[in-house]
């Protein structure tokens, strides 16, 4: 399910794309209240690899936005990227972010771990 999702999402985030070399890693933040206030962190992360959040974010989560335009993030359910509940872009593309803010109804307070990949293959 992982797989597919990125496969699918990068494909077309690709097509829309300047070309670009491929990353090996980005930067994420997030923080357990919407707007990015409260407890955050900043975090260098491998792309295409599952990260679980430390037990200080873990089902906290309600604001969480990728490092660059050029990336972006699954966020899990679980500890081990199996359950997908968002795929998070970047403000700079998306608009519609809301600042970061996780749905209240659907994603908000649920995150154990997330995924992201260079959105530009």
């Amino acid at each position: 399910m992982r797989s597919a999702i990125f496969t699918l999402v990068a494909g077309f985030v690709a097509s829309s794309s300047a070309a670009a070399v491929k990353r090996e890693s980005d930067s994420v933040h997030f923080c357990v209240d919407f707007d990015f206030q409260g407890n955050c962190k900043d975090q260098i992360v491998e792309l295409e690899k599952c990260i679980a959040v430390d037990a200080d974010f873990d089902n906290k989560i309600s604001s969480f936005e990728p490092g660059s335009a050029f990336t972006f993030c699954a966020l899990f359910d679980d500890a081990h990227c199996q359950q997908p509940i968002a795929v998070i872009f970047s403000s700079v593309i998306d608009s519609d972010s809301q600042n970061g803010r996780l749905d209240p109804a659907t994603t908000n307070d649920r995150a154990s771990s997330f995924e992201c990949a260079d959105a530009v293959q």
